[in-house]
């Protein structure tokens, strides 16, 4: 995915929902190139983005520290129009903004952000365009 906010948010769409995400070489530090999975690639290293990976790290040990094999997951709220999508699994709450538009909203008995682009606001959270937020 070309856009990085866009790219981290569907990897953290992926990555902590039930069942285990899969990386293709190179998308954690955002390659530009297509996955072959048949033929050998090679990918420049040099010229990846560090911050994707550590932003990507730190979503496997959030979802290693929270999510087990057998924890409860249930789609909280899933809205075409707005593009946003919200899942419960185990103790943890992600919203993922897809749109281009802020997403405003209330998350009553939220008491942590562990992950994303949330703001908290004393009236409830904004999630920014193309952003996800994790709450516990």
């Amino acid at each position: 995915i070309g856009d990085a906010d866009l790219n981290l948010t569907a990897w953290a769409f992926v990555a902590l929902m039930k069942g285990d995400p899969l990386i293709y070489a190179g998308q954690e530090i955002g390659a530009q190139r297509k996955p072959d999975l048949f033929e050998k690639s090679a990918i420049n290293w040099s010229k990846g983005d560090l911050n994707l990976e550590k932003q990507m790290r730190d979503l496997i040990r959030l979802r290693k520290q929270y999510i087990k094999a057998d924890s409860p997951y249930k789609i909280v709220m899933a809205d075409d129009k707005k593009q946003v999508i919200v899942y419960r699994h185990g103790p943890l709450v992600a919203f993922f903004n897809f749109s281009k538009d802020p997403f405003i909203f209330k998350a009553h008995g939220a008491r942590t952000i562990l992950a994303g682009g949330l703001v908290a606001t004393p009236s409830g959270f904004i999630l920014e365009p193309k952003h996800f937020g994790v709450i516990k």
